[in-house]
């Protein structure tokens, strides 16, 4: 709509100060448009950021359940000596 009504404004208005007041006519719709692609933009930008804390949210993760291991392993093997030590091995 928006595009058929600029190019008959174009070709049936021969003054440009009439074609230049008629220009209010079609801004409207071209805002509505400017307004879709600001909103599109605007969800690609959080779901950056969204996608970006899950990754840092699952590094995070990671790495604690790695100390978590560690952790463990290193308990083991203190409860390991402890019982060859007590068993005399």
């Amino acid at each position: 709509f928006t595009t058929m009504l600029t190019l008959s404004y174009s070709v049936f208005q021969g003054n440009v100060g009439t074609a230049y007041r008629q220009r209010s006519q079609l801004l409207i719709f071209y805002f509505i448009f400017a307004s879709v692609g600001y909103v599109l933009i605007k969800e690609r930008r959080e779901a950056r950021k969204r996608q970006i804390m899950l990754e840092k949210q699952t590094r995070i993760r990671l790495k604690q359940q790695a100390q978590t291991r560690r952790r463990t392993h290193l308990e083991m093997e203190r409860l390991a000596d402890n019982l060859s030590e007590k068993i005399g091995f």
